[in-house]
C-alpha cells in the first residue's frame, strides 16, 4: 500500500464532488481492456475461442450496438424502448454512446469487448439533464435479448446460504417451449441463494451470461417455438426499479458480461469463461501478475475480547517453532479488533464482534496497533484485516451520525451506513485507509452481515411515491465508488465476504478474492465438496482450511489454504487456474462419488480429485481424463501414497484408469508429462 495518508484523506473527502460523474468512468475501469487482454494472451492457460467463435462474437456485438435493436430495454413514462428512435439524439464513441431523450433523460451506454475471447460487456446509466423531475423510469432491463437453437438447456447454480445442503449446486435444465424460469437472490446480496451466472447451450452453440450487481437482481428465461427451433428470451436487471429522476440525478443498471461459444461441449464453455476471466478480468498487481496461492494462519476467525498482542505473538512463536520450514504467507486477523465507543472495549458477550461502527484499533488490547505482531511475521507475510463498514450497531460512534445511516422497521439495534450518501462513502474510505496504513495491513477484508433490502425499502417509502429502487441504486453506485477509492491504494485484491460468499457477482469478482466461500462448517463435507465441484466452473481463487485427514482435505481443497497438509497442497495449487473439468454431477446424497480435474497446458501438468462418500456402495470406478495431449506420456502419482504409473494421454482420455477407494475416503492424483 502507498504510504501517503494525506493523499488518502483528500481523495476520500473529494468523493462527494465527483460521485455523479464516477459511474461511466468506473465501468470502463473495471471492464477488461481489449488492448490489455491481448498483451496478456501469452500468459493464458487453457481453452481459447476459435476463429469462428471470435467472428460470431464480433457480429453479435455489431448487431447489438450498431443495428436497430439494442440488447437492453426500458420504459420511460408510457413508452417502452428497445431502440433509440426519433425521440433520441445519439452520439457514438469508441467505448459507448449517449442517447438524449427529447425530455432530457440521457441514456449512457458503456461497453467493452475482447473478440479474441469471444467476449463483450456493457452497462447503462440514466441521467436527468432537465430542470424538472423526469417521467417514471421503469421496467429497466440491462439485458434483453433472444437466442434461438435446437434443444436448449440452461446451466445455473444455487448461491450461498449457511447450512443449505444445496449451496453452489449446479443444474442443467432443458428448456421446453412455453417454459419460464425466473431467478433472484431473495435478499439484497447478489449471490445469496442464487448466483447470476448462466450458460445457455443448444445443439450448435450458446451464450455464457453474468450480471454484475451487488444488490437484488432478477433474471428471466422464457421460451417459445419459432421457425422450427426454440427461441429463448432472456431479460435481467435490478429486481425492482420504478422511479422518476430528480434534476441531475443518475441511476445505473447491472452490468452484463456475454461470451459466445460453438457446439454443445460443456467443458469447452466452462473453460472459455475461465480463460477469459483469468487472462482479462481478474485482479492483477502493478506487475500484471495474478495473486499466487497462499497459506493462511491467524489467531482465530474472530478475535475474542481476551485476545491481545501478547497472545498473538505467542501463537505466532509456537507456529514458527512447528512449521518454520513452511511459513505461512497470510496472517488473517478477523472481526473484533475495534472498540465499542471511544476507549471502551467490546462487551464480553457471545456477539461481541457484531458491535461494528467505531473504526479504530482497540489500543487497550492492541497498544502498538499490531506493529509488535508484524515484527515477528515471516518475511513476505501479508496481514489480512477484517472490516464491516456498512453495519452500524447502536452505541457505536457511527450510530451517532444519524445523517449517514439508514434504519429498518422493527430493528432499533442494527443500522446501515448509507453508501448512497457521498459523505458516508468518504467517511468509510477515510477511516479504512487510515487504519490500513497505521496497522500495515496489506489485504482489506470486507464482510457484510446484514440483509440491506429492508433498509432500502424503508428509505424508498420515506421518499414518497414513484421512488421504488432508488435507494438501492444509489447505494450500489456508492459501493463501487468506495471500492475504486480503496483499490487505487491497494497492491492486493479485496477479500470479499458477506456472511460467507453472498456478494460475489461479476462486478465484485473482477477485483476480489474469496477467503470465505461459505459460512457452512468445514465438517459439512458434502456441501464443501459441491462448493469446489460447482464453484470451480466459474472461479478458483478461494480458501479452504486444509487438513491432515485426506477426506476432509480433499473436501475443502482450494487455491488458498491453511498450513495443515500443505506438502500435498503445494504439489498442485499452482494448477488451479488452468482448465477445469467436473467429472461427476453434483449430488447432495451421501452415497455418491465426487470427482473433478484441473489441467494447465503451460506446465503439461494437472491433477484429479476422487472422493467416495461414506454410504457409496461402489468401491471401484474407471475415470477418463480430459484435455491432455494424446501423443504424450504422463506419469500419474497418487500424492498421499506415492504410488506411480505411466500412461499415454490417449489412454487416459479413452480407456481411462481405475480408482479404488474405501467408503468415506479420497485420492489425489497428479499427472505430469513423462519424458523418460
Amino acid at each position: 500500500m502507498k504510504r501517503n495518508l494525506k493523499k488518502h484523506l483528500l481523495r476520500a473527502l473529494s468523493l462527494s464532488l465527483f460521485l455523479a460523474a464516477l459511474i461511466p468512468m468506473l465501468s470502463v475501469a473495471l471492464f477488461a481492456s481489449s488492448e490489455d487482454a491481448a498483451d496478456l494472451a501469452d500468459t493464458a492457460r487453457g481453452t481459447l475461442a476459435t476463429a469462428e467463435e471470435q467472428a460470431e462474437a464480433e457480429a453479435l456485438f455489431r448487431r447489438y450496438f450498431e443495428g436497430d435493436t439494442l440488447p437492453f430495454s426500458f420504459r420511460l413514462g408510457d413508452t417502452t424502448y428497445s431502440s433509440f428512435d426519433e425521440d433520441f439524439t445519439v452520439r457514438r464513441g469508441s467505448n459507448g454512446m449517449i442517447a438524449t431523450h427529447r425530455d432530457g433523460i440521457e441514456v449512457e451506454v458503456v461497453w467493452d469487448y475482447n473478440f479474441t475471447y469471444a467476449e463483450m460487456e456493457w452497462q447503462i446509466n440514466f441521467t436527468n439533464t432537465a430542470s424538472e423531475n423526469s417521467a417514471v423510469l421503469s421496467e429497466v432491463y440491462s439485458l434483453d435479448i433472444s437466442y434461438q437453437g435446437e434443444t436448449p438447456y440452461l446451466n445455473y447454480s444455487m448461491g450461498d446460504v449457511n447450512y443449505d445442503p444445496y449451496i453452489y449446486t449446479a443444474y442443467d435444465t432443458p428448456l421446453m417451449p412455453g417454459m419460464t424460469m425466473f431467478f433472484e437472490p431473495g435478499c439484497g446480496k447478489s449471490t445469496g441463494h442464487q448466483r447470476p451466472y448462466y450458460r445457455l447451450t443448444t445443439e450448435t452453440g450458446g451464450l455464457i451470461l453474468a450480471l454484475g450487481w451487488q444488490g437484488r437482481w432478477k433474471a428471466e428465461f422464457s421460451t417459445e417455438a419459432k421457425d422450427g427451433r426454440t427461441a429463448v428470451n432472456i431479460r435481467g436487471g435490478q429486481y425492482e426499479f420504478s422511479s422518476y429522476l430528480k434534476p441531475g440525478e443518475r441511476v445505473s443498471t447491472p452490468s452484463v458480461v456475454l461470451l459466445c461459444f460453438r457446439g454443445n461441449d460443456k467443458y469447452r464453455a466452462i473453460n472459455m469463461w475461465r480463460r477469459w476471466f483469468y487472462d482479462c478480468a481478474a485482479f492483477r498487481n502493478k506487475k500484471g501478475e495474478l495473486m499466487d496461492p497462499q497459506i493462511s494462519f491467524g489467531p482465530s476467525m474472530s478475535i475474542t475480547p481476551e485476545q491481545n498482542e501478547g497472545n498473538m505473538i505467542a501463537q505466532l512463536t509456537q507456529y514458527y517453532n512447528t512449521y518454520g520450514n513452511r511459513p505461512h504467507t497470510l496472517y488473517w486477523i478477523d472481526a473484533g479488533w475495534y472498540p465499542l465507543n471511544g476507549s471502551i472495549s467490546l462487551p464480553e458477550t457471545n456477539s461481541y464482534w457484531r458491535y461494528t461502527g467505531t473504526w479504530r484499533v482497540d489500543t487497550n488490547r492492541f497498544p502498538t496497533k499490531f506493529a509488535d505482531v508484524r515484527s515477528v511475521l515471516a518475511d513476505g507475510c501479508k496481514m489480512v484485516l477484517w472490516f464491516e463498514p456498512e453495519r452500524v450497531i447502536a452505541g457505536t460512534e457511527l450510530f451517532e451520525r444519524k445523517d449517514l445511516i439508514l434504519s429498518a422497521v422493527n430493528d432499533a439495534r442494527t443500522y446501515l451506513l448509507n453508501m448512497g450518501n457521498p459523505d458516508a462513502v468518504a467517511y468509510a474510505a477515510t477511516a479504512v485507509l487510515n487504519i490500513l496504513e497505521e496497522t500495515g495491513a496489506a489485504i482489506y477484508r470486507q464482510d457484510f452481515n446484514v440483509d440491506p433490502y429492508a433498509y432500502w425499502y424503508n428509505a424508498d417509502k420515506a421518499e414518497g411515491a414513484n421512488r421504488t429502487g432508488i435507494t438501492e441504486n444509489r447505494y450500489i453506485q456508492g459501493l463501487m465508488s468506495y471500492y475504486t477509492t480503496l483499490l487505487k491504494e491497494l497492491d492486493y485484491p479485496i477479500d470479499m465476504c458477506a456472511s460467507g460468499a453472498m456478494r460475489n457477482d461479476i462486478s465484485v469478482m473482477k477485483f476480489s478474492i474469496t477467503l470465505t466461500v461459505s459460512d457452512t462448517a468445514t465438517d459439512k463435507t458434502i456441501e464443501q465438496q459441491n462448493i469446489r465441484l460447482c464453484g470451480n466452473e466459474w472461479f478458483s481463487m478461494s480458501y479452504g482450511p486444509g487438513s491432515t485427514n485426506p477426506y476432509q482435505a480433499l473436501s475443502t481443497l482450494s487455491y488458498f489454504s491453511s498450513v495443515a497438509g500443505s506438502e500435498v497442497w503445494e504439489e498442485i495449487s499452482h494448477l488451479m487456474l488452468g482448465d477445469y473439468y467436473p467429472l461427476t454431477e453434483a449430488s447432495v446424497g451421501n452415497d455418491a462419488w465426487c470427482a473433478y480435474q484441473f489441467y494447465d497446458q503451460r506446465y503439461d501438468e494437472g491433477f484429479a480429485v476422487f472422493i467416495r462418500r461414506p454410504d457409496s456402495e461402489m468401491s471401484n470406478k474407471k475415470w477418463v481424463l480430459c484435455g491432455l495431449d494424446p501423443t504424450k506420456k504422463y506419469q500419474i502419482t497418487e500424492l498421499y501414497t506415492g504410488k506411480r504409473t505411466v500412461k499415454t494421454g490417449e489412454e487416459l482420455m479413452t480407456t481411462g484408469f481405475g480408482v479404488f477407494l474405501g467408503a468415506g475416503s479420497g485420492a489425489l492424483y497428479k499427472f505430469a508429462e513423462y519424458n523418460k
